[in-house]
């Protein structure tokens, strides 16, 4: 039976492991692309016949296009075109509140991930309900929040200027995404659910410590 017991808990702790090393993985990546966010915006400033295929999609993604060979001239062309926002042709300040957005975003995300990373750690001791894990899940649900109300100001909003015997000509579009009205919620709840859970967890462990 005890056999059984350390089996379980040794499979358990490398499960937990593993955890570990994915969300390590994933914090790597979201590292990375906040880097590639401000590498492009410097670079396209310097060399910006390199971002001819860097298109702004509806779901409000930053992609490269390479069927896209080169950017309108002016309106009349873009007009007659698919109509994709090309970061190229994006306003300057349009342009900045576009990569901070998702910036933002990239730096809220690592963080979530640091902080399960942390709960990890506490659950390697197996005390599921050390009043550290409800502290981290507090900090999660803040930046689970913030993001929230991020999202519901105007970044959506895409410029883009053309210019005409040498006046510029500004057009605006805006591409509306409202799944984060689902998920974040969604998120915001189940966490908050899990913090009740822990919260409640370690109220009984220090009566029973107590009675003890």
């Amino acid at each position: 039976m005890s056999n059984n017991k350390n089996y379980s808990l040794m499979k358990t702790e490398r499960k937990i492991i593993l955890s570990s090393h994915f969300l390590k993985f994933i914090m790597a990546i979201l590292f990375a692309t906040g880097i590639s966010l401000v590498v492009i915006y410097f670079h396209s400033l310097n060399s910006p016949e390199k971002y001819t295929s860097l298109i702004i999609t509806k779901n409000n993604s930053l992609i490269f296009d390479s069927s896209i060979k080169e950017i309108p001239k002016n309106y009349d062309e873009w007009k007659n075109t698919k109509q994709f926002i090309h970061f190229n042709l994006l306003e300057n300040f349009t342009k900045v509140r576009f990569l901070l957005s998702k910036f933002t975003n990239v730096v809220g995300y690592f963080f979530i991930i640091f902080l399960f990373h942390k709960f990890l750690k506490n659950t390697l001791t197996l005390q599921f309900f050390f009043e550290s894990n409800i502290k981290i899940l507090n900090k999660i649900l803040y930046i689970l929040l913030g993001l929230f109300l991020l999202r519901l100001l105007p970044f959506n909003l895409y410029t883009m200027v053309f210019f005409k015997n040498g006046l510029p000509h500004y057009v605006s579009k805006s591409y509306m995404n409202l799944n984060f009205l689902f998920y974040y919620p969604l998120y915001i709840i189940f966490i908050y659910l899990i913090k009740i859970i822990f919260k409640r967890g370690q109220e009984l462990k220090t009566e029973n410590d107590l009675t003890i």
